[in-house]
């Protein structure tokens, strides 16, 4: 979610089902290699903000240590879409 806030230009989208939680925004969104480089533990795509490159990578590892998995793809609102399924 903070990813999502910090790269909306107007809006974030925040679903869930009891099996999936999306959070969508319309920023920029990410290119299917940079969508893998994002999951991948230190991967920074931004330096010009603050952070570690640790964010989605652990929040990967939280969804595969439940029972589930992240994907990033495009969002309904242009910008990035993360989405944890449970199956």
């Amino acid at each position: 979610m903070e990813n999502a806030a910090r790269f909306a230009q107007a809006k974030v989208r925040i679903s869930g089902d009891g099996k999936a939680l999306a959070i969508e925004d319309d920023g920029p969104g990410l290119s299917e290699a940079e969508a893998e480089l994002a999951l991948a533990r230190g991967q920074r795509l931004d330096e010009s903000g603050e952070g570690h490159g640790l964010g989605l990578a652990i929040a990967a590892e939280l969804a595969q240590a439940t029972g589930g998995a992240l994907t990033l793809s495009r969002a309904g609102l242009g910008g990035l879409k993360a989405e944890v399924r449970w199956a």
